[in-house]
């Protein structure tokens, strides 16, 4: 017989990630731009959210920095990046402003 354990995931075990600025920010709409995210407590497993859905391009590069493609069709204007670990905690929200 087999036995399913459950670990939990809280946010003191795995605390959300801190973002620090963008860079370039602002963007160029419709270019594919590579944006650079630094921060700390990133690991491989993370995840990049743009606009508040799971970013399709995104790199993790280590501990502190990922990356990712500015997306052709974002748009100019506001948008929001942040990062969501495993446990579901997601970092502080910043904005990639995307002009024309």
């Amino acid at each position: 017989d087999r036995e399913t354990v459950t670990l939990p995931f809280d946010d003191e075990i795995l605390p959300a990630p801190v973002l620090t600025p963008l860079e370039p920010n602002p963007a160029m709409d419709g270019t594919s731009e590579l944006i650079t995210i630094t921060g700390t407590g990133f690991v491989s497993t993370d995840t990049v959210l743009f606009d508040g859905a799971t970013h399709v391009y995104y790199t993790y590069v280590n501990s502190t920095t990922f990356t990712f493609v500015n997306q052709f069709d974002a748009g100019a204007g506001a948008h929001s990046v942040a990062v969501r670990n495993v446990g579901g905690a997601v970092s502080n929200e910043l904005t990639l402003n995307v002009g024309t």
